[in-house]
């Protein structure tokens, strides 16, 4: 018989898979590998002032995307619980003042997000929870 609660305790966090990915080419190669699919995403979102949340940030290619061109007049958030992808995704918006990166984690009650937003996007995110 399997022990569950043994076996998900020797499983790893999105936060600790995603921090390793951020210390690797892993994350430099989020953007090649799931732009095509993004990109689809993206074209369903409308042009906007309003304000854009993005969860599961990564290393911010997507989020930056979003800003430079449907939110160019929005503001931004990018969410990630990983430290150093929300660190690779503030390095990647640097030069975007209508943006901001933040390590939170989403599926917490205590998560203060200040919205409402007019879109909010996500790419493979919910599996790791």
């Amino acid at each position: 018989m399997v022990d569950t609660k043994r076996e998900l305790s020797r499983m790893k966090t999105a936060e600790q898979i995603f921090d390793e990915w951020a210390s690797d080419a892993r994350a430099a190669r989020m953007g090649e590998l799931h732009w095509p699919l993004v990109k689809q995403g993206h074209a369903l979102i409308p042009e906007s002032s309003g304000a854009y949340l993005e969860v599961g940030v990564g290393n911010g290619y997507s989020l930056r995307a979003m800003a430079t061109n449907q939110y160019t007049k929005g503001r931004c958030l990018g969410i990630d619980v990983s430290e150093r992808m929300v660190a690779l995704a503030r390095e990647t918006t640097a030069d975007l003042n209508h943006v901001r990166v933040e390590v939170a984690d989403f599926l917490e009650p205590q998560t203060q997000l200040e919205g409402p937003y007019s879109a909010i996007f996500s790419m493979e995110v919910f599996y790791y929870f």
